[in-house]
């Protein structure tokens, strides 16, 4: 069973205090939105939609040896969830890795259930649908050929949008794509992001995701980005990802970085 902290704190496994049994609800973060209505027309038009914030419920039972050392344990704990302020909320998983999500603590309940135990309920309000690994997946590909097709894993278990993109020189026009192809449909979604401008030997253009920013050597280039497929400038999906490189000059590398994500 996985061990948890919050804000530094342990509070099941790992030497935590007082708690003796632990269950979590291990529910999906729901989606937000739903389905359009086009007037006069039967049903709905299917659409993507995006996971919301995520409310994760645990339940913690505590049984000291006395009264008084239970005390001890119940006001570490309210110390602990009684405040609610964001916090990082850590998951150590069995093969020790950690995967991380800054979350809210709130709705803590607390029931003595006999002279020396007690049950305890807690919600964690997670702003971000998703865990993440502590550690960066980094893939680096030299551009030999053009265009350049290779396979980039995404190892977790839900998409990710938050990618640092690296090209480096020399490159023209570059232009990174991830070959997607609907499973329904069998028609092609893919999304792409591309630099309008060459690069020579050694100069980078760096594009991240999340901040919807583009530095060609350090200097704002976001009027030379361009993209298509989604609202992020790419979407990596869950296991292997069929990518494509286009430059009509070879020679230089493009570099794809992401904090692996989880539900």
């Amino acid at each position: 069973m996985s061990k948890w902290r919050f804000a530094g704190t342990p509070f099941f496994g790992n030497g935590a205090p007082a708690v003796t049994q632990f269950t979590d609800a291990d529910e999906l973060p729901p989606f937000r939105g739903e389905n359009p209505v086009i007037p006069l027309r039967e049903g709905r038009l299917d659409v993507d939609l995006v996971r919301d914030q995520w409310k994760i419920s645990m339940g913690l039972f505590s049984q000291a040896v006395s009264a008084s050392a239970l005390e001890t344990a119940h006001d570490a704990l309210r110390k602990l969830f009684g405040n609610p302020k964001r916090g990082l909320l850590e998951r150590i998983m069995e093969d020790s890795s950690i995967r991380t999500a800054w979350a809210k603590p709130m709705n803590l309940q607390v029931k003595r259930s006999g002279p020396l135990a007690m049950k305890l309920t807690v919600d964690f309000l997670l702003d971000k649908p998703f865990f993440r690994s502590t550690v960066a997946t980094s893939d680096t590909q030299t551009i030999d050929s053009n265009p350049k097709t290779y396979t980039l894993t995404n190892p977790g278990s839900a998409e990710d949008r938050s990618a640092v993109i690296t090209f480096t020189g020399p490159l023209s026009y570059p232009k990174l794509t991830n070959l997607i192809t609907d499973a329904v449909t069998g028609l092609t979604a893919d999304v792409w992001v591309g630099y309008t401008g060459a690069l020579t030997a050694g100069q980078t253009v760096v594009i991240d995701v999340v901040a919807g920013t583009c530095l060609f050597n350090g200097a704002n280039a976001l009027n030379k980005l361009i993209h298509s497929g989604d609202t992020y400038f790419m979407v990596l999906k869950s296991g292997a990802n069929s990518m494509k490189i286009d430059s009509s000059v070879t020679g230089g590398t493009v570099k794809v970085e992401f904090y692996v994500p989880y539900f």
